[in-house]
């Protein structure tokens, strides 16, 4: 027997129970309106229970995976971290990595001049907390919602700045720098050592030799240099 089957057999003898229950109406036992409301109640909850036994399950919705950002560090990064709580008038290393994260992240402090990509400024200013409010905006349900806020404020405070450290710390290395392993550098070596007993390959020439006589009577003096004893 399949499962739709025994489903509808179950509706079945569910409902053929439930007139059973209610019994024969006669003239001595007539219900009353309030006793044939209650019953209507029930079999309409019955009804409801057996629909939602019929009904197939769904399949669970696959957990949210967090978003990550696909950016480098920024060389103006290197050796920072956020630390303390940044706002309009703050200055400093932290600052420029902000804008810089900011600039790689699709969320740029400006598209030319001061604070541009390549461009960052150590000054945290009104286009700086414009970008951090965009950039709250986009990561809302990392950044906002854990502190019941929806909108962005401009003020990077401690959800902020566990962003930002996390993007530094998950930022995936430059691809096209490719690291250099023991292996590689091992046969790196080898390679230049084979070369340098090669030495320069020949090439193809001619030779020409020449008869000369011999000096006679050749007297060599101390010290002297350059002197032809032998052709």
């Amino acid at each position: 027997m399949s499962k739709i089957t025994r489903k509808v057999t179950a509706v079945v003898l569910t409902l053929a129970l439930a007139f059973t229950v209610v019994g024969p109406v006669t003239a001595e036992t007539t219900p009353t309106v309030e006793d044939l409301q209650a019953q209507i109640a029930e079999l309409r909850a019955l009804v409801a229970s057996l629909k939602a036994q019929l009904a197939e399950p769904a399949e669970p919705a696959e957990p949210a995976k967090p978003e990550v950002p696909a950016v480098g560090v920024p060389a103006a990064c290197e050796g920072v971290s956020f630390t303390r709580n940044l706002s309009l008038g703050a200055t400093g290393k932290d600052v420029k990595c902000l804008q810089a994260l900011l600039n790689a992240d699709g969320t740029p402090v400006a598209v030319t001049g001061a604070g541009s990509q390549g461009a960052e400024t150590m000054y945290f200013g009104p286009l700086t907390r414009a970008a951090v409010i965009a950039f709250q905006n986009k990561y809302a349900s990392e950044v906002l919602a854990p502190i019941g806020l929806t909108t962005g404020t401009g003020f990077v405070g401690t959800q902020t700045r566990a962003k930002l450290n996390a993007m530094l710390v998950a930022a995936p290395a430059d691809p096209g720098v490719e690291e250099e392993t023991d292996e590689k550098t091992e046969k790196k070596e080898e390679k230049e050592e084979k070369v340098e007993e090669v030495g320069t390959p020949g090439v193809e020439g001619d030779l020409s030799a020449k008869l000369l006589p011999t000096p006679r009577n050749v007297n060599v003096s101390w010290g002297a240099s350059n002197v032809a004893v032998m052709a």
